[in-house]
Order: structure tokens, then C-alpha cells, then sequence
């Protein structure tokens, strides 16, 4: 099967999400400052920024929140990733350009994007499912079939990805992903 048209849409759909050029490093930016702050918000924190307020919970009872080590690991990573695409959000405005904010809302085990991309075009193995957690008992947030491409653009944690799915697919979440090994994919990208 020639994967050089999927290929083609992958790669444009990976970099319409996340662009490594500094002239598209807001979506990337806004992700990463959207998860960051989305774990102080499930920790009660009160925004004071325009961006914070238009985006999180009016619900809040402090301004120093206390987060546990899985949070704090999340924060890092982010901040880390801030760093090196040398983001500088702007929270005098309302809106964020990041993608998929509402859906990552209901994400348990908060992913952190990286700002690179990779894909596994044309999955050939079993049905896998896609967790909310990191945690094979976690609810289900979609799953993978045979044939449809996997998007990876996330830190991998203690052995689980996040993945997103190309328009044929169903779903974010969690994978514990299984070996790639020769012939798991109709072809690769990135």
C-alpha cells in the first residue's frame, strides 16, 4: 500500500497542531501553558490573568495550591518545554489557539506535548484501547483499529503515551504502547 498521500495529510495535519517554526509556536505555546495551568486550576487556584479567568473554573479557593508529585512532574515538563520553544503566552487576551483544550479538560493523567511529531501511518495491529489515566482500568477515551493512523506528540510516562488520532481514528488518551516493531505500521512519519 503506498502511504505517500497519508504521509502527506499526517504531516500537514501535525503541523497545523503543532508547528516547531517560531512564526507557529503559539498553538504549541498555548498547549503547553493551557496544561500546565489546567493542573492548578483542578488544585482550586484563582486566576487573576484575562487568559486564566476565560479558561478555567470560576470555582477556585486559593492562590497557592498545593500538587502532588505526579502534578508537580506534569508542571515541570511543561515549563521545560516552555523553555526551550521559548514561549511567552500572552494572559492579557481570552482565547488560546491550543488544540483540543475542552477534550484534554476531561483527561485524568495530563499529557504534555513536545513539540515534535511522529506518526504510525496505518496501524496493523490488534484493537488497542485509550485510556483517560495511565492506568489499564482507566475509562476508556477511544481506541485504534486496524488501519488507522496514531499521532505522537507527547512525553512518554513510566511506559504510556499519549496519542491522538488522524480523522479516521476515534479518540485521545493514554496508550501503553505495545513494541514497534518492523511492519506495526503501513509506514512512519517523523
Amino acid at each position: 500500500m503506498n502511504s505517500y498521500p497519508r504521509m502527506r495529510v499526517v504531516l500537514s495535519l501535525c503541523a497545523a497542531v503543532f508547528a516547531a517554526a517560531p512564526a507557529t509556536a503559539d498553538p504549541l505555546c498555548d498547549a503547553l501553558w493551557f496544561t500546565r495551568n489546567l493542573v492548578f486550576d483542578r488544585a482550586g487556584y484563582c486566576f487573576s490573568s484575562p487568559l486564566g479567568q476565560a479558561n478555567f473554573s470560576a470555582e477556585c479557593s486559593t492562590t497557592s495550591p498545593e500538587i502532588s508529585g505526579a502534578d508537580k512532574l506534569v508542571v515541570d515538563l511543561a515549563r521545560q518545554e516552555e523553555e526551550m520553544w521559548e514561549c511567552n503566552v500572552d494572559t492579557s487576551r481570552t482565547t488560546l489557539e491550543a488544540w483540543d483544550t475542552q477534550v484534554l479538560a476531561f483527561i485524568e493523567d495530563l499529557p504534555v506535548p513536545t513539540g515534535y511529531e511522529s506518526a504510525c501511518l496505518g496501524w496493523r495491529g490488534e484493537m488497542l484501547m485509550l485510556r483517560a489515566a495511565r492506568d489499564p482500568a482507566a475509562d476508556t477515551t477511544g481506541f485504534i483499529r486496524a488501519g488507522n493512523d496514531i499521532l505522537l506528540n507527547f512525553h512518554e510516562v513510566a511506559g504510556w503515551t499519549f496519542v491522538s488520532m488522524t480523522r479516521d481514528g476515534q479518540g485521545l488518551g493514554w496508550l501503553q504502547m505495545p513494541p514497534w516493531t518492523e511492519g506495526a505500521c503501513d509506514g512512519y512519519a517523523g
